[in-house]
């Protein structure tokens, strides 16, 4: 390709991206154009195209807000951070690479602005009213990132579509669709909100060898947020020397991101099997095996088919597959085969029953199905806290006669005690932790604990804290359509569940005592759990709530007490509680003030 091919390929590719929101080549695809560009022709003013162009007015920078440089191995990191370090002392802000679209908030002037081609950007104040922003910073100028959360963007997806009648393909696309839309009204009715982080919200500090040590649970950490990471970015902690380093006209000597493209690796998609999940059958690529960050991968969650069928994915493509951090392979993208055979599926693996087809997901029609049974009932335990209820146990339980939630409360010792496996000590065990849970739980935690299709945890709070269980039980789609999150198709899945399942609600009401947890959330205390320990965290989650506390898995600022194994442990989370001056004690302290 010449220098004006290439030229006419990034117009294309920058147009397709900021005008069209539909990309139809892969971010890493993309950096490899511009390098070559950059090579031959440095200052072409393709390379600098950032952001949305429907909105008029023009902002001017007066500090350039230019990109990263970029690196996609260790190697590379290794080589810049010896290269602007004047000691093995040197330390270095470590931050998320956050994949949305860069944007400066003058909170002064109340004025929201993209980066442009860093020197002047877009004014997109307009869309201030979607914005909840993340910063730690008390400065008046705040540079950071337009990010959908993982739960907006799922919410979007099922809340709004294009105006070409399909779905975004990533939450970056579709920050850069609302950026451009010239009326915020239809996001605002639809409560959906878009997130600036502060680059400076979540950051670590390390000596270069610190990082190299720490390199893969650096990776973990940052791929492990709620919001979409393309990467990392190292800087320099010490800002006087960015002055004598300078910049490029692209790019800060002082700092370089370092993209994810390392953790992706291209196979053949051979076969998809299918395997029972909390509410549907789950579909699992198994391809030719690769080797991603040193682990040798061969089988990746396709999660539904809706999201088969938006990336387009047959057998016999070439799939590019991404294991973030420590996280569970995915296939990210799809590239037709010379010969390729549709993913579908007609009975269950399990009872050979017909299957059906709603919302994208796929479900076992046998009511009998015991595989459905037993992943329904496993699930359900564990969202009352319930601890000791495996697959082994629960296909026993099962074979026995259990079919509902509820009959694990008439459960002696003497019948747990009869299963292959347990002991007496076991079977005590397993029966004091099932009795435990009739002392108190939430009404949403109740309600998740079901089986009810698209009624999750957090879909069951925002139930319970508008109406009480007696009242959702009675609630029509059109009433459920007014809870945020709830579209058409979700709320008559949910209005058919519960109607099957009231019965079984009545009657966990009568055995267990239930919390009204939508008024103890404003004066509650919050708790998270970090670290390895002796038990499973779902026990001690339910321990806390037992003690009127609320569990969450995140840390931020509004935590009341982080609770670990190891307070002289590194992780993430302890790093980041106290950075937000959070409260921290061990295990041990904890438990002995609640015991």
């Amino acid at each position: 390709m010449n220098k004006q091919e290439l030229i006419a390929k990034i117009k294309q590719c920058n147009d397709e991206y900021w005008k069209e929101n539909n990309p139809s080549i892969s971010d890493e695809e993309y950096d490899r154009l511009i390098q070559q560009l950059r090579k031959v022709d440095p200052n072409n003013k393709e390379i600098f195209v950032i952001g949305a162009s429907s909105v008029v007015d023009k902002v001017k920078h007066e500090t350039p807000l230019l990109s990263l440089n970029k690196a996609y191995s260790l190697e590379e990191v290794k080589k810049w951070m010896e290269s602007v370090s004047d000691s093995p002392e040197e330390l270095f802000l470590v931050q998320p690479k956050y994949d949305g679209m860069t944007a400066k908030y003058d909170t002064k002037n109340f004025c929201l602005s993209t980066r442009g081609n860093g020197y002047v950007g877009e004014n997109i104040t307009h869309v201030l009213p979607l914005v909840k922003v993340v910063s730690r910073s008390s400065q008046s100028i705040l540079i950071g990132e337009l990010v959908l959360t993982k739960a907006e963007f799922e919410y979007l997806k099922q809340s709004l579509s294009r105006k070409d009648g399909s779905s975004y393909s990533t939450a970056r696309n579709a920050v850069a669709g609302i950026v451009s839309s010239k009326s915020i009204k239809e996001y605002c009715e639809k409560d959906i909100h878009l997130t600036l982080m502060s680059f400076d919200a979540i950051e670590f500090k390390y000596t270069a060898e610190q990082i190299v040590n720490n390199w893969l649970e650096l990776l973990d950490s940052v791929s492990n947020l709620d919001v979409p990471i393309d990467g990392m970015v190292i800087k320099l902690a010490d800002t006087t020397k960015y002055e004598k380093l300078g910049c490029t006209s692209h790019h800060p000597r002082w700092a370089l991101a370092f993209k994810f493209a390392n953790i992706r690796a291209e196979s053949i998609l051979r076969d998809v099997e299918w395997s029972h999940g909390r509410y549907a059958l789950t579909p699992v690529a198994i391809f030719d095996p690769v080797e991603i960050g040193g682990v040798t991968i061969s089988r990746a969650n396709l999660h539904n088919l809706n999201n088969i069928r938006a990336k387009d994915i047959q057998l016999g493509d070439r799939i590019v597959v991404e294991r973030a951090g420590d996280v569970i392979p995915d296939i990210i993208e799809s590239t037709p085969g010379s010969s390729r055979t549709i993913i579908d599926i007609t009975h269950c693996p399990f009872c050979n029953t017909k299957v059906g087809k709603f919302a994208g997901n796929v479900v076992c029609t046998n009511p009998n199905c015991s595989e459905t049974i037993v992943r329904q009932l496993i699930n359900g335990a564990g969202v009352l806290g319930i601890d000791g209820l495996g697959v082994s146990t629960m296909t026993q339980l099962v074979q026995s006669g259990i079919t509902e939630l509820s009959e694990l409360f008439s459960l002696d010792i003497d019948s747990l005690a009869s299963l292959n496996g347990f002991a007496n000590k076991a079977a005590e065990n397993l029966y004091n932790a099932i009795q435990k849970v009739t002392n108190g739980v939430e009404d949403y935690h109740l309600l998740a604990s079901i089986g009810i299709a698209q009624l999750g945890v957090t879909t069951a709070k925002k139930l319970c804290s508008k109406y009480s269980l007696d009242e959702i039980v009675k609630l029509n789609a059109d009433d459920l359509m007014t809870v945020p999150s709830i579209g058409f198709e979700k709320a008559h899945i949910i209005e058919a569940g519960l109607k099957e399942k009231y019965i079984e609600l009545e009657l966990l009401q009568r055995i267990i005592h239930v919390k009204r947890a939508s008024g103890e959330a404003k004066t509650a205390a919050t708790i998270c759990f970090t670290g390895k320990m002796d038990k499973p965290r779902s026990h001690y989650a339910q321990l806390a709530r037992n003690k009127g506390w609320i569990p969450v898995d995140k840390v931020s600022e509004s935590l009341h007490l982080l609770v670990t194994e190891n307070i002289n442990d590194n992780t993430a989370k302890l790093m980041k509680a106290k950075k937000f001056g959070v409260s921290i004690c061990s295990l041990g302290e904890w438990l002995k003030s609640v015991l």
